[in-house]
């Protein structure tokens, strides 16, 4: 086999893996959330159960999240216990943030984004509930308004689309 050949094989290994991962492949070790590092698939593939449910409520997810911790490997407990006080401690930072950047905004603006935090806030509807809901009112919402919002509001998240930048 000539070099050439070797570096064509080589080329399409690395572009099925990759693609692979994009489409539901397995997440590499060292891309998994820290609690998660050095647990058999059995238990893992039990966490993934809870990740993947849709019909799960913000609530009910954290709470099935919660008791599946309490399940863990005491080292494994430990770190589920700095990732959800890091966690925790980030979405605080995020609303004390949030509050900062939308009083700049005009009272339209304003307005949208405190419905959508309060959607976000919501633990009593699912995550698609969540963004089918916020997507309306951006949907809703006039073009320089959604301007004044793009990029204000961390959890937003575009909800699926990606947008252009100008």
């Amino acid at each position: 086999m000539t070099s050439h050949q070797i570096l064509y094989i080589l080329f399409f290994a690395v572009i099925i893996a990759v693609e692979g991962h994009k489409r539901g492949g397995r997440i590499p070790p060292n891309e998994r959330a820290p609690y998660l590092r050095g647990l058999n698939t059995t238990i893992t593939d039990e966490y993934h159960k809870i990740v993947g449910n849709p019909n799960l409520t913000k609530k009910q997810f954290r709470d099935a999240v919660d008791k599946f911790a309490l399940t863990l490997p005491p080292e494994n407990k430990k770190l589920y216990s700095e990732w959800k006080s890091r966690h925790e401690s980030k979405a605080k930072q995020l609303t004390d943030e949030f509050h900062t950047k939308i009083a700049s905004l005009s009272a339209e603006a304003q307005n949208l984004a405190k419905q959508m935090k309060s959607i976000h806030d919501n633990l009593d509807i699912t995550r698609a509930a969540e963004k089918e809901q916020i997507h309306k009112i951006r949907s809703s919402a006039s073009e320089s308004v959604r301007k004044e919002l793009k990029g204000i509001l961390p959890f937003h998240g575009r909800h699926g689309k990606k947008e252009r930048k100008n």
